[in-house]
Formats: structure tokens, sequence, C-alpha cells
């Protein structure tokens, strides 16, 4: 039991789900702290190197690259534009022969990764100052959704005035992710036992005390000397220090002690990691951008990739922390679609990015 570790149960892809429930409970997000999340565009560098790594280095089928837990724990919320798809189908013979895989294996490995990206395609192309024009959608993805940075090792980007993140941040978001949702795990985890132990008191209490009132006098009196007498007389009382006796020795037993103490400082250390890769994280980030509606708007209808009513929009917006002080935001979000290029109303009330759905190559 000495050996019992939890990172062993509570993995990083558990992380998503855990914030999301924490999100929905006005008490959770009150008192347990949110996880670090970044919205990343993924360059076709990245992608490339991930899939070079999945097919020529990596050992066990089950194991997970750094990249794969980063994307399954929502700790990074990715995007590209559909460009990404043609870049890598155009490497994917140039991939296969560095791994000594086929082609089709390689189209199969970017067909799994490819459903963990959100593809949005640009409003706007302002090749104006790129030195490689196939980096311009990136750019306008990353303006256009109000992302953290491009994901890159291009140094092209440097000068084409995007935010850029060069260093290699997988390892230190999934040290962040996993730390983070132990750290997450057992804050519900006390919260709720709080909660319910309070209010099973506070119940049981309620119930003692109404069927206190309902007993009558001669019974309360009988009641409270049988409970002195069990104290006073000396077998009843040895029986009391016995009962107590074994419940403490249980407790205090040197494995029990090692496994609480184990628990204990394991969940310090997540604590610890948590926090501080989190303060590394964000002095990685370049300062952010101003967000307005419509990046939030293109964000979740690029992230939920199905036709959206304004009411859901505007309710996933709000989840996604944009704030309105408008009496009429549903007015003002339709307008604000209307005068986009890149949605749809495909049926009335209902919304959609022109490309919603990659299309491979």
């Amino acid at each position: 039991m000495e050996d019992f570790r939890l990172d062993q149960f509570i993995r990083s892809d558990a992380l998503a789900d855990l914030n999301e429930f924490r999100k929905r409970s006005p008490v959770l997000r009150e008192v347990t702290g949110e996880p670090i999340q970044i919205r990343l565009v993924l360059d076709a560098c990245i992608i490339q190197r991930e899939l070079r790594f999945r097919l020529r280095h990596k050992r066990k089928a089950e194991a997970r690259t750094a990249l794969q837990e980063i994307l399954d724990s929502g700790t990074v919320v990715p995007f590209a534009p559909p460009k990404l798809i043609e870049e890598v189908e155009e490497h994917a013979a140039e991939i296969a022969v560095y791994c000594q895989v086929s082609v089709e294996r390689v189209r199969q490995e970017w067909a799994h990764l490819q459903k963990k990206i959100h593809f949005y395609e640009p409003e706007t192309q302002n090749p104006i100052g790129c030195i490689d024009p196939d980096d311009e959608p990136y750019r306008q993805v990353c303006i256009e959704i109000g992302a953290h940075a491009v994901y890159t090792r291009d140094n092209h980007f440097k000068s084409m005035g995007v935010p850029t993140i060069n260093v290699d941040l997988d390892h230190m978001l999934r040290k962040n992710a996993r730390a983070s949702s132990i750290k997450l795990t057992v804050s519900i985890g006390s919260t709720f036992s709080l909660m319910i132990s309070f209010s099973l008191l506070k119940e049981l209490w309620g119930l003692a005390y109404k069927g206190i009132q309902k007993i009558p006098t001669p019974i309360k009196i009988g009641i409270l000397a049988a409970t002195a007498a069990a104290f006073i007389h000396p077998r009843s009382r040895a029986k009391i220090i016995e009962a107590g006796t074994f419940l403490w020795t249980k407790l205090n037993d040197p494995r029990v002690k090692a496994v609480l103490s184990s628990l204990a400082s394991q969940m310090y250390e997540a604590c610890e990691i948590a926090k501080n890769t989190s303060k590394e994280i964000e002095d990685s980030l370049p300062s952010p951008q101003k967000r307005y509606a419509i990046h939030f708007a293109r964000e979740v209808c690029a992230i939920e990739r199905r036709p959206l009513t304004l009411a859901e929009i505007a309710s996933y917006m709000k989840k996604a922390g944009y704030i309105t002080r408008s009496k009429n935001f549903a007015a003002y979000l339709r307008r604000l679609l209307h005068g986009s290029s890149n949605f749809l109303e495909v049926a009335p009330g209902y919304w959609i990015l022109r490309i919603s759905e990659p299309k491979s190559a």
C-alpha cells in the first residue's frame, strides 16, 4: 500500500471532464482554481514532427506522446487552417520514407491526430510581409480566433507580427496537466465530502431534535440516567474504553499512517507542480491580445463543428469567458454573424462556419 500512486489512477486526460464538471457548479467555481488552458494554432512543422516521432520512435502502441496528452487533457485547445491538411499530404511520402512505413500508415496516424484539431478557414488573406505565403493562413487563424500564439519551429513567423511560441512546451504542459488533474480531483472530492458531511449532520441533527421533542420527559430522564450509568459502571466504562482503544490502534497502525502520509505528500506535490508549471507556462506566452465577441463566436463554432442557435453560441461564449453587458445580446450576435463572411445561417436561426469539417486531400 505504501507504493500507491495517485497518478496511476488519476490520468491527465480526465482533466477536461473534471474542468467541465467544475464549470457547471457555482460552488466548485468559487472554491477551486481553473486549470491553465491555452489556445494554440499548430503549425505544419509541429504536426510533421509529431507524426515522425509517433511512427518511428514510439515503442509502445498504448503510450502517448506529450502532445497527445496535452490535447486529450484540454490543456491546449488546438486550431489550424485547412491548409494544414494539404501540407501534411504533400509531405506524407517524405515522412513515410523517414519512418520506414507505408504512406497509408502515415495517413492513418494523421487521421487520428486530425480529429483533435479544430479547423478554421480565415476570412481574409493578407500575404504582405510573408516570407512564405504558406504561413499566412496560420497567422490569420491566430488573429481571427484570438489565439494565444502560433506554435511553430518556423522562424519566418517572427517577422510577421504574430505571437509565436518557439520553445518546446509539450513536456511542461504535460507535467502541468498531470498535476492539475490530481489537484482538481482532490479539490472536487474534498469539497463534495464537506458539503455532504455538513448536509448530513444538519439533517441528522434536525431529525434527532424533532425526535427528542416527541419523547416524554420521564423517558428522556431515563435515557440520560442510563447513559450516565454506562460511564459510571466499571464494566460498561471498560467496554467503551476498549472500543475507543481498538479504533485508535487501527488508525495509529504504521501502515495506515504511511499510506495517509504518502497521499498527503503526493497531493501537496501535485499542487506545487501545478502552481509552478502554470507560472512557467504563463511566462512563456506572449502578451495576450484583446479578444472581442467575434473571436469567441469563431472559436465556439470551430470547436463544436455543428449548426448552433444564437442562444447556444451565446451560452458557449460565456462559458469560454466572454462577458457582455448587452441587454439583447442575441440581437447583437445576429448582426455580428451576418457581417462576417465565414458564417452561414444554414437554417432559420442555426449558424455554422463555412468549413465546419476538415476535408482530407
